[in-house]
Protein backbone atom coordinates (compact mmCIF):
# COMPACT_ATOMS: atom_id res chain seq x y z
CA UNK A 1 0.00 0.00 0.00
CA UNK A 2 1.21 4.03 -1.07
CA UNK A 3 2.66 5.02 2.61
CA UNK A 4 0.77 8.28 1.83
CA UNK A 5 -2.17 6.39 2.61
CA UNK A 6 -0.93 5.29 6.54
CA UNK A 7 0.02 9.14 7.08
CA UNK A 8 -2.84 10.88 9.82
CA UNK A 9 -3.53 14.45 7.80
CA UNK A 10 -2.93 17.48 10.37
CA UNK A 11 -6.29 19.15 9.60
CA UNK A 12 -9.74 17.85 8.04
CA UNK A 13 -11.80 20.85 7.53
CA UNK A 14 -15.72 20.79 6.37
CA UNK A 15 -19.29 21.23 7.05
CA UNK A 16 -20.96 19.67 8.89
CA UNK A 17 -22.95 18.47 6.23
CA UNK A 18 -19.73 15.59 5.87
CA UNK A 19 -20.22 14.26 9.71
CA UNK A 20 -22.13 11.34 7.65
CA UNK A 21 -20.07 11.74 4.69
CA UNK A 22 -16.25 12.51 3.88
CA UNK A 23 -15.48 12.24 8.04
CA UNK A 24 -17.11 9.37 8.76
CA UNK A 25 -16.22 7.08 5.65
CA UNK A 26 -12.70 7.97 5.85
CA UNK A 27 -12.90 7.49 10.00
CA UNK A 28 -14.20 3.59 9.32
CA UNK A 29 -11.93 3.09 6.64
CA UNK A 30 -8.62 4.54 8.13
CA UNK A 31 -9.71 2.54 11.23
CA UNK A 32 -10.41 -0.35 9.24
CA UNK A 33 -7.74 -0.44 7.79
CA UNK A 34 -5.01 1.05 9.80
CA UNK A 35 -6.09 0.89 13.10
CA UNK A 36 -6.15 4.58 13.73
CA UNK A 37 -7.86 7.69 12.94
CA UNK A 38 -6.83 9.31 9.31
CA UNK A 39 -6.48 13.35 11.05
CA UNK A 40 -5.17 15.42 14.22
CA UNK A 41 -7.43 17.61 14.40
CA UNK A 42 -11.56 17.89 13.20
CA UNK A 43 -13.14 20.64 12.94
CA UNK A 44 -16.51 21.07 11.71
CA UNK A 45 -18.39 24.64 10.06
CA UNK A 46 -21.88 25.96 9.56
CA UNK A 47 -23.21 27.46 6.59
CA UNK A 48 -23.89 30.88 6.15
CA UNK A 49 -27.86 31.09 5.57
CA UNK A 50 -30.09 33.90 4.78
CA UNK A 51 -32.04 36.02 7.64
CA UNK A 52 -35.23 33.33 8.17
CA UNK A 53 -32.14 30.74 8.35
CA UNK A 54 -32.65 29.32 4.98
CA UNK A 55 -29.92 27.94 2.73
CA UNK A 56 -28.82 30.74 0.74
CA UNK A 57 -29.94 29.32 -3.55
CA UNK A 58 -30.14 31.34 -7.15
CA UNK A 59 -33.60 30.13 -6.94
CA UNK A 60 -34.92 31.58 -3.86
CA UNK A 61 -32.90 34.98 -4.80
CA UNK A 62 -31.64 35.15 -1.48
CA UNK A 63 -27.42 35.06 -2.37
CA UNK A 64 -25.42 37.23 -1.18
CA UNK A 65 -22.17 37.78 -1.67
CA UNK A 66 -19.11 39.64 0.00
CA UNK A 67 -18.57 42.57 -2.78
CA UNK A 68 -21.84 43.30 -2.66
CA UNK A 69 -21.58 43.78 1.03
CA UNK A 70 -19.16 45.61 0.59
CA UNK A 71 -19.72 47.87 -2.66
CA UNK A 72 -23.41 47.84 -3.04
CA UNK A 73 -25.66 45.54 -4.90
CA UNK A 74 -29.67 46.08 -6.39
CA UNK A 75 -31.40 47.64 -3.73
CA UNK A 76 -28.63 47.18 -1.15
CA UNK A 77 -26.84 49.69 0.44
CA UNK A 78 -22.82 49.45 0.55
CA UNK A 79 -21.63 48.43 3.77
CA UNK A 80 -17.52 48.76 3.57
CA UNK A 81 -15.34 46.03 4.29
CA UNK A 82 -15.08 47.22 7.74
CA UNK A 83 -18.90 45.59 8.36
CA UNK A 84 -18.13 42.86 6.71
CA UNK A 85 -15.21 42.05 8.87
CA UNK A 86 -16.87 42.78 12.02
CA UNK A 87 -19.61 40.83 10.93
CA UNK A 88 -17.27 37.71 10.77
CA UNK A 89 -15.45 38.13 13.82
CA UNK A 90 -18.41 38.35 15.37
CA UNK A 91 -20.19 35.13 14.35
CA UNK A 92 -19.38 31.51 15.38
CA UNK A 93 -18.37 29.77 12.71
CA UNK A 94 -19.03 26.52 14.06
CA UNK A 95 -22.56 27.01 13.57
CA UNK A 96 -25.21 28.02 10.90
CA UNK A 97 -24.59 32.06 10.86
CA UNK A 98 -27.06 33.68 9.18
CA UNK A 99 -26.94 37.02 7.50
CA UNK A 100 -29.05 40.00 5.46
CA UNK A 101 -29.94 43.42 5.36
CA UNK A 102 -31.08 43.71 9.01
CA UNK A 103 -28.20 42.30 10.40
CA UNK A 104 -25.88 43.92 8.43
CA UNK A 105 -27.20 47.61 9.19
CA UNK A 106 -27.37 46.21 12.57
CA UNK A 107 -23.31 45.70 12.60
CA UNK A 108 -23.24 48.98 10.41
CA UNK A 109 -24.57 50.45 13.34
CA UNK A 110 -22.28 49.36 15.91
CA UNK A 111 -19.72 50.53 13.68
CA UNK A 112 -21.50 53.90 13.42
CA UNK A 113 -21.09 54.10 17.03
CA UNK A 114 -17.70 53.35 17.04
CA UNK A 115 -17.09 56.29 14.41
CA UNK A 116 -18.99 58.79 16.51
CA UNK A 117 -16.89 57.86 19.70
CA UNK A 118 -13.86 58.71 17.11
CA UNK A 119 -15.79 61.71 15.61
CA UNK A 120 -16.19 63.40 19.31
CA UNK A 121 -12.75 62.29 20.76
CA UNK A 122 -10.65 63.76 17.49
CA UNK A 123 -13.16 66.54 16.60
CA UNK A 124 -12.33 68.34 20.78
CA UNK A 125 -8.66 67.16 20.45
CA UNK A 126 -7.72 69.03 17.05
CA UNK A 127 -6.93 72.69 19.13
CA UNK A 128 -5.44 70.58 22.67
CA UNK A 129 -1.84 72.37 23.43
CA UNK A 130 -0.16 69.20 25.33
CA UNK A 131 1.62 72.25 27.78
CA UNK A 132 -1.99 73.19 28.67
CA UNK A 133 -2.98 69.75 30.33
CA UNK A 134 -4.14 69.81 33.98
CA UNK A 135 -5.06 67.70 36.75
CA UNK A 136 -8.08 65.31 36.31
CA UNK A 137 -11.04 65.34 38.27
CA UNK A 138 -12.51 62.72 39.92
CA UNK A 139 -14.81 61.72 36.77
CA UNK A 140 -12.07 62.21 34.29
CA UNK A 141 -9.76 60.11 36.50
CA UNK A 142 -12.37 56.87 36.33
CA UNK A 143 -12.22 56.87 32.42
CA UNK A 144 -8.40 57.05 32.27
CA UNK A 145 -8.29 54.20 34.93
CA UNK A 146 -10.97 52.22 32.97
CA UNK A 147 -8.50 52.70 29.86
CA UNK A 148 -5.66 51.64 32.60
CA UNK A 149 -7.53 48.58 33.12
CA UNK A 150 -8.13 47.75 29.56
CA UNK A 151 -4.51 47.55 28.82
CA UNK A 152 -2.83 46.57 32.11
CA UNK A 153 -4.91 44.22 33.71
CA UNK A 154 -7.70 42.92 30.88
CA UNK A 155 -5.20 42.56 28.23
CA UNK A 156 -1.59 42.38 29.25
CA UNK A 157 -2.12 40.74 32.70
CA UNK A 158 -4.60 38.50 31.24
CA UNK A 159 -5.13 37.88 28.26
CA UNK A 160 -1.72 38.75 26.42
CA UNK A 161 -0.21 36.79 29.59
CA UNK A 162 -2.62 33.63 28.50
CA UNK A 163 -1.90 33.57 24.70
CA UNK A 164 1.92 34.39 24.00
CA UNK A 165 2.94 31.14 24.30
CA UNK A 166 0.94 30.34 21.16
CA UNK A 167 1.94 33.50 19.58
CA UNK A 168 5.98 32.97 20.35
CA UNK A 169 5.89 28.72 20.09
CA UNK A 170 3.28 27.96 17.45
CA UNK A 171 4.14 27.65 14.25
CA UNK A 172 3.28 30.79 12.06
CA UNK A 173 0.57 28.58 10.04
CA UNK A 174 -0.80 26.92 13.06
CA UNK A 175 -4.27 27.56 14.22
CA UNK A 176 -3.89 28.38 17.33
CA UNK A 177 -1.94 31.13 17.07
CA UNK A 178 -3.70 32.70 14.00
CA UNK A 179 -6.96 32.81 16.44
CA UNK A 180 -4.84 35.79 18.06
CA UNK A 181 -4.11 37.60 15.40
CA UNK A 182 -7.79 37.37 14.64
CA UNK A 183 -8.42 39.01 17.63
CA UNK A 184 -5.79 41.79 17.73
CA UNK A 185 -6.85 42.66 13.98
CA UNK A 186 -10.39 43.61 13.84
CA UNK A 187 -11.51 46.65 13.00
CA UNK A 188 -7.74 47.40 10.99
CA UNK A 189 -8.83 49.96 8.38
CA UNK A 190 -11.02 51.97 11.03
CA UNK A 191 -8.43 52.45 13.24
CA UNK A 192 -5.67 53.55 10.44
CA UNK A 193 -8.50 55.81 9.64
CA UNK A 194 -9.22 57.36 13.35
CA UNK A 195 -4.87 57.44 13.09
CA UNK A 196 -4.25 59.16 9.93
CA UNK A 197 -6.40 61.94 11.71
CA UNK A 198 -4.69 61.91 15.27
CA UNK A 199 -1.31 62.08 13.89
CA UNK A 200 -2.04 65.16 12.34
CA UNK A 201 -2.99 66.24 15.71
CA UNK A 202 -0.19 65.02 17.40
CA UNK A 203 2.69 65.03 14.70
CA UNK A 204 3.23 61.83 15.02
CA UNK A 205 6.09 59.98 12.63
CA UNK A 206 4.71 56.64 12.30
CA UNK A 207 2.95 55.88 8.81
CA UNK A 208 0.37 53.04 10.67
CA UNK A 209 -1.02 52.78 14.02
CA UNK A 210 0.22 49.06 14.29
CA UNK A 211 3.57 50.31 14.49
CA UNK A 212 2.72 52.21 17.89
CA UNK A 213 3.11 49.95 20.46
CA UNK A 214 1.67 50.18 23.95
CA UNK A 215 1.58 53.94 26.39
CA UNK A 216 3.28 53.48 29.61
CA UNK A 217 -0.01 54.79 31.81
CA UNK A 218 1.20 56.38 34.64
CA UNK A 219 0.64 54.24 38.03
CA UNK A 220 -1.52 57.34 39.62
CA UNK A 221 -4.24 56.63 37.06
CA UNK A 222 -4.88 53.70 39.22
CA UNK A 223 -7.31 54.41 41.94
CA UNK A 224 -9.71 51.68 42.88
CA UNK A 225 -11.79 53.10 45.60
CA UNK A 226 -12.48 56.18 43.44
CA UNK A 227 -13.05 53.11 40.96
CA UNK A 228 -15.13 51.45 42.94
CA UNK A 229 -17.39 54.96 44.37
CA UNK A 230 -18.15 55.58 40.53
CA UNK A 231 -19.15 52.28 39.60
CA UNK A 232 -21.92 52.84 42.15
CA UNK A 233 -22.81 55.73 41.11
CA UNK A 234 -22.98 54.53 37.52
CA UNK A 235 -25.50 51.68 39.10
CA UNK A 236 -28.11 54.41 40.56
CA UNK A 237 -28.06 56.79 37.52
CA UNK A 238 -29.16 53.52 35.72
CA UNK A 239 -31.38 52.94 38.63
CA UNK A 240 -33.13 56.70 37.81
CA UNK A 241 -33.07 56.37 34.20
CA UNK A 242 -35.27 53.36 34.69
CA UNK A 243 -37.69 55.03 36.97
CA UNK A 244 -37.72 57.97 34.35
CA UNK A 245 -38.16 55.91 31.30
CA UNK A 246 -41.02 54.04 33.06
CA UNK A 247 -42.44 57.26 34.14
CA UNK A 248 -42.77 58.86 30.22
CA UNK A 249 -44.13 55.65 28.89
CA UNK A 250 -46.89 55.92 31.46
CA UNK A 251 -47.91 59.03 30.22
Amino acid sequence: MDKRFKEIADLYLEGSDQHRGWFQSSLLTSVAVNDKVPYSTLITHGFVMDEQGQKMSKLLGNVISPSTVIKCGKNEPAYGVDVLRLWVASSEYANDVNIGKNIMSQVGENIRKYRNTARFMLGNLSNLKYNQLVEYEELDSVIVQALNNLKNVLLSAFYFDVVKDRLYADHITRRSRRNVLTVLCHLRIFAEEIYDNYKNIRHKEYDSVFKLGWYDLNEKWSNQPLQREWETLKHLRNEVNQLLEAARKDK
